[in-house]
Parts: C-alpha cells; structure tokens; sequence
C-alpha cells in the first residue's frame, strides 16, 4: 500500500517485471501478511505464493478478505504451493491481535516463521480513538503491529529468518506519526536482534506514491473530506503524471521479504528518478528500489522512549531470554575534591516505591535460606504472590522483591588531571563488603548450582533462567588501555562450543578480574554448560547485591551500596563509567544515578543533623546525669 489514488488506470510497471525475475525460491518458507486484501500486501502474497512459499493472510474479515484469500489459494495451486492460511485479524483491537498471536504460536510452534509482513495500514480516516483507547492510525499502522511481532519473534527464531517491516508516505499528522513509529521500531527492534547476536533480520520498506486502496477513506471523505472533493479524473492525471504502479511500490517489500542477501536494519525504496541524487520533489518516490540512510530522526533517544512507551500502552513486554545481553553505555564525571579511601559506590532510584505494602510482603525469607524447601515439587510459597511459579514451575527466588532485583553493573576507569592513560579501577562489591552480617550469617542460601536430581531439576532450572535474566552475559575483550581506546566491555551474547551447542557466554565482572582474560583464582574461567559454580556463588541469591537489594528501603528515593573503593582520588581526576544497563526505570517514570561518596561521622549530605544529634545526646547525658544525682541525694 502507498499513497492514495484511483484503484484502476493507473501507471504501467517500469521496473517490477524484470525484478521478479531474480527472486529465489520461496519454497518450504512460511510468511505471515497483515493487512493483504489489495495493493502492495496482496501482490507480495502473490508473488511469495507463486514462488512456492506458504502464505498466512491475517485480514479483517470481509467480502474483499475473502475475494483475496481465494486469489491467492489458486494462485498457489497454480505453482503447486502450499495453500494459503486466511486468519481473521482486527488490527483495531489488541485482544484480537493477542488472539492471533497466540494461535499462531500453537499452530505454527513446529516449523516456525520465515518472514513476517507487517502492511496493515490505515490513512486519512476520522478523528477517533479504538476500543483500547489509542488513535486508530497509531494502533492499526504500528501498536498492533508491536504487539504480533513481539509473539512471532520465537517463531522466527526458529527459522532463524527474516522480519519485516513496511512504512508509507506522510500526508496527515497522525499518519506522519506512525509511520515515523514503524522506522523507529524498526531500528530499535535491529538493536536489540544485534545485541543477541540473533539470524533475523528486522527490515523496514517505503513504498513510494501508488494507486492503492489506501484512499479509499480519503476518497470517501473521512478524514479528509477536501480531498474527496477532487474529481476523479484528476486523481487519475496525477497517477499517471506522478506516481508508480503498485507492482513497482512493492519491489522494496519483495526485496525485504525475499532476497536473502539483505542486512537487518536496512530501509528500502525508491531511490527517486534521479537515482538517489538527493533531488526532492515528486521524483523522489519513484524509480528503481535500493537501500534509504538511517534517518537521522530514529536516534537511540527516541528508539528507547518508543519502545517503553509501546510496551506501556499493549501491555506486551519483550522480556529477556537466553542469550540476551546487556545493553552498554559510558559518561563521564569529574573528581571535584580529594577523596579518601574508603569511598563507597552507591546507585540511587528515584520513583521506586519498595515500601508499598504489596510489594514488600511478596517474598519467602524460609525458601531463600532452606534449600530443601526451594527442591520441593510442591512448596508452600503463598507469602510470594503473584509471582509463585511459571506455568509448572515454582520461581525461584520467588516474590516481586526478587524478581525486580536491580541488576545494572559498573565498571570504572579513570586517569588523574594531566595523565595520558586510563586506569583500571578496582572495585570490592564482594558480599562481606557491601551486605550486612547479619544477613550473611545463614538468612541467605544459593541452591547448588550442579543440581540435577529428582524433585529439585524444574526448580533449579528456573534459577538458572532468572540468573541468566536479571544478568545478561556480558564478555571482556583486552585492549590497549589509553584515551583513545580505554577498556571497553565487548558484548557477546552467545558462543557456539564445539559441538555446536548454543550456550550462554560467562560474564565476568572486572572488578574482580581486571585483565579480563577470563580466569579466576590462576584457573580458566570457562562455562561448563550455561552456568558453573562461581556464576552462581557471584551473582545468586548469596550475592552482595542481591542480599542489599532485599533489604527493602523505606522511601521512593533510596540509596543502596554496590561496591568500595580503596584508591584515593584526586581533585581533576577524571572517571569513565561503562553501564551494562539492564534496570528499566522509564516504565515506572524513575530516574537512577551513581554515586561515589566517602564515609562521615556526621553524615555527609546534612551535617547539621549530625551535629543536632550530637547536641540532643549530650543534653540528654547531662541531664540524666543531673537527675541521677538528685536521686542520690535522696
């Protein structure tokens, strides 16, 4: 689909005979279509169908959705294809598209998904909100479309394929702003398909102007009744005069879908008659399909505010899988005054109610210290509702407490005022360092991490995938520390053994390993299988920083210790902080920093409180003195 025109006598094809021609083999593939009831959605499911590949047509259903399904059911006979799937689908409605998504994983859970197709798309219609209370345009064109990817993506893996998706061209506000949403989404879905070292492929297509079905609610006034006004013939004259057939509109979808030399996170589209000259006016959404820049639009901020706003309105979460990785960052901050050792590392949260009444009575203090409680098949864990077990399996650490365990890391280099080099900073965020004793003395216990036996697997297992969630690996590489290159985390999210087996890659925290030559008490540090002893002794439920993160703070605005330094830092001092940035704040609306402080006897931050304390002290000393000896007296 693309922009609006007559359905009929409009412009010949210049460049889609012959590009058709060069396409591979679709078949054994099975690609998913919305929106394919005409224009550039029902030509792809043509040309796919005829090239062998089973298609599954997700459409409203409708006198037009049945005319299209039957097309294309003999059209795959015709080339001995498989037949079509027609599944009725309301992009206007979340729970149907859940709906949808949910049966195609049943149904489609054995051989997987090779591309999906999301065209579905709406323009110029009235001025109003769907059942879920979105605007229709931003629900049809990329809401609903969030939310089928987010279900199709295991399926994809599967096939380890492609995705794909499709944008338009502006014409009204609101359709500006969702078709600016596919791009975005596009590029933010690549980020994170990279970062996993994922074979799909997330592609976004721009069609170009076309005579498309798209104006039929502009032709019939909608939301744009003055176009409705122009005559036809008009409409017509411009087709012919400015734009390009449909079958050519489709040539950069087709390319997306099908050709298997594309690299995720490329736009494609016309190139303009100019060939990509950069001339811009009618011309520009014409000519020969190739490969559009990055626009500079779709920068890292708005990928990230799209994404969590996406998810705050479906309700659909991307959670983390095996293989996820952290996502990096860095900054900067400055040494303003000599700091002595000790110099404590805090983060700080803002907007994170951990003292709602809810929240802090989801936890099982008996289960995180009885390990034989935590390998039972059937433990009493009614104190961690809602979150007790995952389909047959009891979580485990069970609780929101558990389950929202902060879980960003850092690591540190700096370079005194005047030096060339960077150095490493060594950080001590071992458990005896930054978590009470008390809760070290035995109220803490990690179940074994080799444990495979009986009643304990299921439970084991779902400890190993809440390890590997909360702390994505993340690899060390070693290179030249200087200030043109200082020492960079690397992110690996998986690596292929020699058998082939996909396990998760060891992370390895610098502060305890600053060579990051992955060894550890003078032996490898390797994996065997997806976790080994010390993983789980680092960063289980014996953790420092899980043992803080379970003492719960009594205000939104806490402060929490995550490690000690033992270096003195010198005014100028220049520190560089790499993020392995795994705490989502955004969607409750938060803020979180670091920071380093040192230690005071009378309170850092508000000095006068330490020294009321003081003065309070000393005049209750004084005057229990006093009374004590008038009551001698006496």
């Amino acid at each position: 689909m693309g922009l609006c025109g007559s359905s009929s006598g409009g412009p010949s094809n210049a460049y889609f005979d012959e590009y058709v021609k060069t396409l591979p083999s679709m078949k054994g593939k099975v690609v998913v279509i919305t929106g394919c009831t005409s224009g550039t959605g029902k030509i792809f499911a043509r040309v796919c169908a005829k090239n062998g590949a089973k298609i599954v047509m997700l459409n409203r259903a409708s006198e037009r959705a049945d005319d299209a399904f039957q097309f294309i059911k003999g059209v795959a006979f015709e080339a001995q294809a498989p037949a079509p799937v027609f599944i009725p689908c309301d992009m206007n409605s979340f729970k149907s598209v859940k709906a949808v998504g949910k049966q195609l994983s049943k149904d489609f859970s054995g051989e997987g998904l090779d591309v999906l197709c999301n065209n579905a798309g709406i323009m110029g219609v009235e001025d109003k909100a769907t059942e879920d209370g979105c605007d229709i345009q931003m629900q049809t064109n990329h809401l609903s479309h969030f939310i089928l990817t987010a279900y199709c993506m295991p399926l994809q893996r599967k096939r380890q394929d492609l995705a794909v998706r499709f944008s338009r061209v502006q014409i009204f506000e609101r359709y500006q702003q969702s078709k600016l949403a596919n791009v975005v989404f596009t590029y933010a879905l690549n980020n994170r398909l990279q970062a996993k070292g994922s074979k799909v492929k997330a592609l976004v297509a721009h069609p170009g102007v076309a005579p498309t079905q798209l104006s039929a609610n502009m032709m019939g006034g909608g939301g744009a009744k003055d176009a409705a006004m122009m005559p036809q013939c008009v409409w017509t004259l411009m087709a012919h005069m400015m734009w390009q057939s449909q079958e050519d509109a489709t040539i950069g979808i087709l390319r997306s879908g099908c050709d298997p030399a594309v690299k995720s996170g490329e736009f494609y589209g016309p190139l303009g008659l100019g060939g990509g000259t950069g001339k811009h006016d009618e011309s520009e959404y014409r000519g020969p399909h190739g490969v559009l820049k990055e626009e500079p639009f779709a920068n890292a901020e708005a990928r990230a505010l799209l994404w969590t706003a996406s998810e705050k309105t479906t309700g659909v979460l991307y959670a983390a899988s095996a293989g996820s990785v952290a996502q990096l960052c860095y900054f900067d901050m400055t040494v303003q005054r000599d700091m002595e050792p000790p110099i404590w590392v805090h983060y700080q949260l803002e907007g994170f109610h951990q003292n709602h009444r809810r929240y802090i009575q989801s936890r099982d203090d008996l289960q995180l210290r009885d390990v034989d409680l935590a390998l039972k098949t059937n433990p009493q864990l009614s104190a961690c509702s809602p979150w007790i077990q995952t389909g047959t399996r009891f979580n485990y650490p069970c609780g929101l407490v558990a389950k929202s365990v902060f879980n960003d890391s850092y690591t540190i280099i700096y370079k005194e005022r005047g030096a060339t080099n960077y150095s490493h900073l060594q950080v001590d965020d071992s458990a005896t360092t930054i978590a009470w004793a008390a809760d070290l003395a035995g109220r803490y216990k990690n179940l074994n991490p080799e444990a495979t036996f009986g009643e304990g697997q299921q439970n084991q297992e779902h400890f190993n995938m809440w390890l590997l969630e909360r702390f994505p690996p993340v690899k060390c590489v070693q290179v030249q520390v200087s200030p043109q290159n200082p020492l960079v985390p690397a992110r690996v999210a998986t690596r292929v053994t020699s058998t082939g087996t996909r396990v998760a890659d060891c992370k390895d925290y610098m502060s305890s390993n600053p060579t990051c030559n992955f060894t550890r008490n003078g032996k490898p540090f390797a994996c065997s299988g997806a976790y080994e002893a010390q993983k789980v002794k680092d960063w289980g439920t014996e953790s420092g920083h899980f043992i803080t993160w379970m003492r719960i703070a009594g205000l939104p605005t806490f402060r929490k210790a995550w490690g000690k330094v033992n270096t003195k830092l010198t005014a100028g001092t220049t520190l560089r902080v790499y993020v392995e940035d795994n705490f989502p704040v955004l969607p409750f609306y938060g803020r979180k920093a670091l920071m380093l402080s040192t230690s005071s006897v009378l309170i850092g931050r508000n000095s006068f409180l330490g020294y009321g304390y003081i003065a309070v002290g000393g005049c209750c000393l004084l005057f229990g003195l006093v009374f004590l000896r008038h009551s001698l007296a006496f």
